[in-house]
């Protein structure tokens, strides 16, 4: 396909452009903290910090199920900064990797560096690069080599085999690329100890599962842009009707799939009685989307997405520690 050049990027704010140094000092002020507000915004979005704090939570669930209610507050705390700085910098390499046709979508053209507020935009690879490193060391030195090892393969799967490599390759890259979020969780089980066990894997497809529902949910939503930005996902090869249906599946196999651990006893009423109420919303939504595939429902389901992933994340916390 070929890539067609198109610029939604807007303007960026007078008090953050402008070169005029105003004598006025209430005027030199306002400037000044506005400036500071914009780029600190502007940070945080680069970092994707939601993303990075999803991935730190997936990790302490990880952590919970290995250990239950005697889990460390203090393994908890280094866990989650270590996925944390891991999952921000990557998001940082993710957004300096894909800004050449995050300028072109209509949905990222107001990222920082599309913007252009971070620039040169070889500052946002030097600082995924810094935190990602900063995550590995304190991982490596305060947690196991097995969770180490799983931080640093969520990194390289998102990275470098999903962002540099399969995305603009393959319209199943994110089968490959929902991996990464699987890692995060395996991290935080083998942070506490080194066998494996049928919790870890149970949730590990789970999450793999939600991937898989949640990206497709966004991409049927945006496929004018993938078409812009020439890149090959399930809509712009297959068309939506078609990944309505494959998303619409992943999402309803969560549910049934999300009460096997209460089945093999692995959790107890609170969580399965937690997991079916928001599960039924979920169905309900994604059988709406398999029979009638719209942009707008497709949108529903995306965004009903990260609240039930969430919701069981608490529903399983809860269970363990009361129990």
């Amino acid at each position: 396909m070929k890539q067609t050049q198109i610029n939604f990027v807007q303007p960026l704010p007078h008090h953050f452009t402008t070169t005029d140094v105003s004598t006025n000092s209430r005027g030199y002020w306002k400037s000044f903290i506005y400036r500071v507000g914009y780029t600190v915004a502007a940070y945080i979005a680069l970092l994707k910090f939601r993303s990075a704090t999803l991935n730190s939570f997936s990790a302490l669930m990880g952590m919970l199920l290995a250990t239950g209610s005697g889990s460390s507050w203090g393994t908890a705390f280094i866990l989650f900064a270590s996925v944390w700085l891991v999952a921000a910098g990557c998001g940082a390499l993710n957004s300096y990797l894909d800004r050449d046709i995050d300028r072109v979508m209509r949905r990222t053209s107001r990222r920082p560096l599309a913007l252009g507020i971070i620039k040169p935009a070889e500052k946002a690879l030097y600082s995924g690069i810094f935190l990602v490193i900063i995550g590995i060391i304190i991982s490596g030195v305060w947690l196991s080599i097995l969770a180490t090892l799983f931080i640093v393969s969520g990194a390289a799967i998102y990275a470098f085999v999903y962002t540099m490599w399969l995305k603009r390759k393959t319209p199943w890259s994110i089968v490959i690329g929902g991996l990464a979020g699987s890692c995060a969780l395996l991290a935080g089980w083998f942070s506490v100890t080194n066998s494996f066990g049928l919790s870890p894997l149970l949730f590990s497809i789970f999450i793999f599962l939600w991937t898989l529902g949640h990206f497709w949910g966004l991409a049927i939503s945006t496929k004018d842009d993938s078409e812009r930005a020439s890149i090959p996902n399930l809509p712009t090869i297959y068309g939506g009707t078609v990944t309505a249906q494959w998303a619409a599946l992943a999402n309803i196999a969560l549910v049934p799939f999300s009460i096997i651990p209460y089945l093999l006893g692995i959790l107890s009423e609170i969580y399965l009685f937690i997991s079916v109420i928001v599960g039924l919303v979920v169905l309900v939504a994604n059988t709406k989307l398999y029979f009638i595939p719209t942009d707008q429902r497709a949108w529903t389901v995306f965004k009903l997405s990260s609240p039930y992933l969430a919701t069981v994340y608490i529903a399983v916390a809860i269970d363990i520690l009361l129990m």
